[in-house]
């Protein structure tokens, strides 16, 4: 196979940033990739061997074969085997006929393909930092050569990189979604310890608390007016917790 290395790294490496949405951009670098190797899976996974556990991360799978739950549990049996495996400097395998493959990959395989296929997986490594790996899949046995490894193995850096982001992304997401609910939490907090205790609730503020309780059952916006300082929020959030929208 005659291939300029240069414009395939670039290419690959276009499609693969070619996209926010992980699937997207994998589903466009697996199109070009197909002109080179035969395909028919592209993923990238994560393995966490404290907790036996694989993700995947992005994946694009034929309509006809059976996708697998993102999240797999692998038989406590294996773990020693994946650990070892995980701590090793990373590399390419190729698994084109799965029953010569060791007992630990046939039965990670067997949670992942129910069809007989040929498998290349790349480990991917940044900053001397284990990430996960490059998962590829092509429908019958023996349609990887090395020529193929070598090829996927230009694309190394890209790949870590891409999974690098996504990890980075997903805790992005987890901070956000856990700042959300501290939020949510302090304001029920906060409506907890001074809804009933807003001073002159019951004297000079009576007719404003009036207008709480009116207003907060409706669709309607409200507007609140008042130099800083005089608790604009604190009736904000009375509005807001007294309406059928709290939650």
């Amino acid at each position: 196979m005659n291939v300029d290395e240069n414009e395939f790294f670039r290419q690959a490496t276009l499609r693969i940033f070619s996209s926010l949405n992980m699937d997207t951009a994998m589903e466009q670098c697996m199109d070009y990739l197909k002109s080179y190797l035969p395909l028919s899976v592209m993923a990238l996974g994560l393995y966490d061997p404290d907790l036996g556990v694989g993700r995947l991360l992005a994946s694009i799978w034929p309509h006809h074969w059976r996708k697998p739950p993102d999240t797999i549990q692998i038989h406590q049996d294996y773990w020693a085997w994946f650990e070892k495996e995980w701590g090793k400097e990373p590399g390419i395998s190729i698994f084109n006929d799965i029953e010569e493959a060791e007992p630990a990959i046939r039965h990670v395989m067997s949670l992942i393909l129910d069809v007989d296929s040929s498998q290349l997986v790349m480990d991917l490594e940044l900053e001397k930092k284990r990430l996960g790996s490059l998962f590829l899949a092509a429908e019958g046995k023996y349609r990887f050569t090395e020529e193929h490894a070598r090829l996927i193995g230009l694309l190394h850096r890209p790949f870590a990189a891409a999974i690098s982001h996504i990890l980075h992304y997903q805790e992005t997401l987890r901070l956000r979604d856990m700042l959300a609910d501290d939020n949510r939490y302090l304001h029920r907090q906060l409506l907890e310890i001074s809804g009933d205790t807003i001073i002159g609730a019951e004297f000079g503020l009576k007719d404003v608390m009036e207008a709480v309780r009116r207003v907060a059952p409706l669709n309607s916006p409200v507007l609140l007016l008042g130099e800083t300082g005089v608790g604009k929020e604190l009736i904000a959030n009375a509005i807001h917790y007294s309406s059928s929208r709290k939650g």
